[in-house]
């Protein structure tokens, strides 16, 4: 009887790891195409009563913010979704299961959508009100003056507020002419699980096997592989104005997707995880340096250079790595249970996010077709 009850626990864990998780196609294909056009609107809101010196570049800008928003989509569909799944099933039937579960997507979008946008609003208020008191200050200079000031805030305000009820108006619509085209293409159906549907009724998948020690070093190819790609973007630039940095980028950028390719491989991988610990670690080394004291060589030796996004988000995944390396490099720290499907779907979800972010504010030449030169793109978001 001992023996019966102490092997319920582990079967009722088998059993909870067992469950299918949400498929990550539907999330995605929701996700997606809300965080488009969420960006859309806030990018054309913005170019109507924000702050011009903000997005110079409508299209660089679009293309940032949709990749910015697509984890924080991604949260929220997966929500929207776990919960009609557990309301309504696997598979929602019926049009007023579809219809609710299809509310539910539309309602966490446009509410994720309308806070970006408010968020945006109260950025560029504030920069605006920094502006108006700046040039308030400078006598006979400024339109508007003395008592003419509080008028205009109040003014600018109620402008922010009117535009992101307007704009919200607008994405809902958009929003709920994205989901209804989805569903209709899904054949009136929505899809809540990755189990296999077949005559005799569904399938359970497999438990998930493996331990942390596995997710964690995956994760450290991803970190590893988009540090790589930023590394590469800017591998160009740096040839032009300093060839010695050019090809320091690129001795990096080589070393790490070898490194990378040798950690998924899981060839010599302790040998490989000092290798991406130090390919991690000096990058960031030369980046203080470079940041704080300047460099003692190079055209521009004893001058700290400007912090820009690139170099930061290449820093993050570089610190990020280190981290994980360290743990991987502890025996018997990481031998708990693998992490859920959900969760490693949005770490990836995240990973990819601020990769795309990075590589986007080098200003790819790729930018130059929309009338966005990259040197400027790169310049206007490192601001």
């Amino acid at each position: 009887m001992s023996t019966l009850s102490s092997l319920r626990p582990s079967r009722a864990r088998a059993h909870h790891s067992a469950r299918p998780g949400v498929p990550w196609a539907t999330v995605a294909t929701f996700a997606v195409g809300m965080s488009c056009t969420s960006a859309f609107w806030l990018v054309s809101l913005t170019g109507a009563i924000g702050s011009p010196d903000r997005y110079e570049r409508p299209f660089a800008t679009w293309v940032m913010m949709s990749i910015a928003l697509l984890p924080v989509y991604g949260a929220g569909v997966l929500g929207a979704m776990v919960l009609a799944k557990h309301w309504f099933g696997p598979v929602v039937h019926g049009w007023a299961r579809v219809l609710a579960t299809a509310l539910l997507i539309l309602a966490g979008g446009t509410l994720t959508g309308v806070a970006a946008i408010a968020a945006s609003g109260a950025y560029d208020y504030h920069f605006q009100m920094h502006v108006l008191h700046t040039m308030g200050g400078m006598n006979g200079m400024a339109p508007c003056t003395g008592p003419c000031i509080p008028r205009e805030e109040h003014q600018i305000l109620a402008l922010h507020i009117d535009g992101v009820q307007l704009v919200g108006q607008k994405l809902l619509l958009t929003n709920a002419v994205l989901v209804a085209w989805v569903v209709a293409m899904w054949g009136g159906r929505i899809k809540l699980t990755n189990r296999s549907w077949r005559n005799h009724g569904p399938v359970e998948e497999a438990a998930p096997t493996g331990t942390l020690a596995n997710d964690v070093r995956l994760l450290v190819v991803g970190m590893v592989t988009g540090a790589a790609v930023i590394h590469a973007a800017v591998v160009p630039e740096h040839l032009e104005e300093w060839p010695a940095a050019g090809w320091f980028f690129l001795v990096v950028t080589l070393g790490e997707l070898v490194v990378a390719g040798l950690l998924l491989a899981r060839f010599h991988e302790r040998a490989a995880l000092y290798a991406a610990g130090t390919l991690s670690a000096v990058p960031l080394m030369v980046w203080l340096w470079s940041r704080t004291l300047g460099l003692p060589f190079g055209p521009e030796s004893g001058v700290a250079e400007a912090v820009g996004v690139p170099d930061v988000i290449a820093c993050v995944l570089g610190v990020g790595a280190l981290l994980k390396i360290w743990g991987l490099l502890k025996p018997g720290r990481l031998l708990r249970p693998a992490l859920s499907a959900h969760i490693k779907g949005l770490v990836a979800l995240a990973l990819i996010g601020v990769i795309s972010i990075g590589f986007v504010a080098t200003g790819p030449s790729w930018f130059d077709a929309f009338g966005v030169h990259a040197t400027q793109s790169s310049m206007d978001m490192s601001e």
